[in-house]
């Protein structure tokens, strides 16, 4: 219409965001840990495709009853090998695997004066 000033658009924080882009929001997530390697799945960010259940080599995920990921500490205390591949296959990045730093690395190059 003549005389009126065109919408603003909307930015991504007014506008609904995909759940995978939607971090900044509170949600609960769960931590699995075997040593000092950790398992962190968030269900409200899964959408029930089993793209991580199927392709995880240990079988240890598995949909609950909500169609969420889920798993048990004692299963990734026991089979878990943090391949990642769950990580790598998830498009809502619902699960991720946490390794450690070794530290052995930055010791050794301090010891040879490589790490300059």
């Amino acid at each position: 219409m003549e005389g009126e000033a065109p919408a603003e658009p909307k930015t991504q924080l007014e506008g609904e965001a995909p759940p995978s882009r939607n971090r900044w929001r509170a949600t609960t997530v769960q931590i699995y840990q075997q040593g000092d390697y950790r398992l962190v799945l968030e269900p409200a960010l899964c959408k029930g495709c089993n793209l991580c259940v199927h392709s995880c080599p240990t079988g240890i995920l598995h949909l609950n009853a909500r169609g969420k990921i889920s798993t048990t500490q004692e299963a990734v205390a026991e089979k878990c090998i943090f391949c990642r591949i769950c990580e790598m296959r998830c498009p809502d990045f619902a699960i991720w695997v946490v390794k450690p730093i070794h530290s052995e690395v930055h010791h050794a190059s301090a010891a040879t004066g490589s790490g300059k």
